[in-house]
């Protein structure tokens, strides 16, 4: 899909929902991991949640783009990683953690932004 229209179709959304979003994403990544054969899938999400950060950073209140600027260039090099097909089971294992505890992290910030 044109990345200019998925842009576009994200940013009408409200702050909050685009903070849901990520936050799926990030929690679909930590699931998908449990089977070697969604590696694909995975790279896929983990370039999408790097665009969704840069898309909303500068929206977003000062903590959550600290946030943002902490997972950002992780989320860039287990990319590039998964791009270049290299799965050793440790590294596997501190993405499916990461993107768990940032996931949760981000549905923390999401129940702050509707309240």
């Amino acid at each position: 899909m044109n990345r200019d229209l998925i842009r576009d179709r994200y940013m009408r959304e409200p702050f909050p929902q685009r903070l849901g979003h990520l936050a799926s994403d990030l929690a679909r990544v930590s699931s998908f991991l449990d089977n070697e054969g969604n590696m694909k899938a995975v790279s896929d999400i983990l370039e999408e949640s790097k665009f969704f950060i840069e898309w909303t950073a500068a929206d977003a209140p000062a903590h959550i783009q600290e946030f943002f600027s902490e997972i950002q260039p992780k989320l860039a090099l287990w990319h590039l990683y998964l791009l270049n097909e290299r799965y050793d089971a440790v590294i596997i294992g501190e993405i499916r953690d990461s993107t768990k505890n940032w996931s949760d992290r981000l549905v923390e910030f999401y129940t702050s932004a509707v309240s």
